[in-house]
């Protein structure tokens, strides 16, 4: 080989690391506003700051680069709740530095997490993750928690990973009055096919990394779910009408929100789908 030709594959390498860098650690802050129909005048402005899917690495013992980031950009985001569906990491030491991670937001109301299909791999230990990740917020495995604000509840309940069938929606459900605002935290969008009976105001997932890797215009190519209709749920905020398509006996009025998350599965590549964590504010219907 040349020296001109090896200086060429040399540059070529170093660029192409470097967009890998740029596409997978330039985490992007989501700002969206969320009309939900059933929800209260006065929790106008509820803003829920959602982070999905660190997938921090397995041998990690301490934050390594989209992790440092992650946390400075979280030091600066002023929110109401902090929820967190799933996928933080699969080691006890990679939920450590996930958790030290969640801790620089500064939630008024706390923080809540659930369980993802990384949380219950077989070889897991997922109760030893569970003790874990209960030192950055309160975990919720089919259950719900009420916060008051100023005086009027809301509900933050959680499922358990519905990837893996552990998902227990009426359980979590359980006790909450019907004219209440709920928020509801499930790791996959899957989560879609049993809200037919659940009065449900806004679910929050992750899992589905947009697509990671993605076509130009941004458009899942595979979204690791068995809802393979149109774009499979892939990233974004999803009306009734576009959640039809997997629950034909209709989902009320609940809204579906699908981040795009922070870490990669299987190939450490994003490709135009960069890391995000979303800030949604709520509001009434007009």
């Amino acid at each position: 080989m040349t020296t001109r030709k090896l200086l060429y594959w040399v540059a070529a390498g170093t660029a192409a690391e470097a967009w890998r860098r740029y596409e997978t650690e330039s985490i992007r802050l989501l700002r969206v506003d969320a009309a939900l129909p059933r929800w209260p005048a006065h929790l106008n402005g509820f803003r829920v700051l959602v982070v999905s899917d660190m997938h921090v690495r397995r041998g990690a013992k301490s934050p390594g680069r989209r992790e440092k980031r992650l946390s400075r950009i979280l030091k600066d985001i002023a929110c109401d709740v902090l929820l967190v569906p799933g996928d933080c990491g699969n080691t006890r030491n990679a939920v450590r530095v996930a958790v030290n991670v969640l801790r620089s937001a500064c939630p008024r109301y706390g923080t809540y997490i659930t369980l993802g299909n990384g949380e219950n791999k077989p070889w897991a230990d997922t109760q030893g993750l569970v003790k874990e990740l209960q030192h950055g917020g309160r975990v919720l495995m089919n259950e719900s928690a009420r916060i008051d604000v100023n005086g009027h509840p809301v509900w933050i309940a959680g499922v358990d990973d519905p990837f893996e069938d552990k998902d227990r929606l009426s359980r979590a459900l359980a006790g909450i009055p019907e004219s209440e605002p709920v928020i509801l935290i499930a790791h996959t969008p899957e989560i879609v096919t049993r809200l037919h009976r659940a009065k449900v105001d806004l679910a929050v997932c992750g899992h589905t990394h947009g697509g990671q890797v993605c076509r130009p215009d941004g458009t899942a190519i595979w979204t690791q779910m068995s809802l393979q209709t149109r774009d499979a749920l892939g990233a974004g905020l999803y009306l009734p009408v576009h959640l039809s398509d997997y629950n034909k006996s209709g989902v009320g009025d609940a809204r579906l929100f699908v981040s795009r998350g922070v870490g990669t599965a299987r190939l450490p590549i994003r490709l135009h789908c960069r890391p995000e964590i979303a800030l949604l504010t709520l509001h009434g219907a007009e």
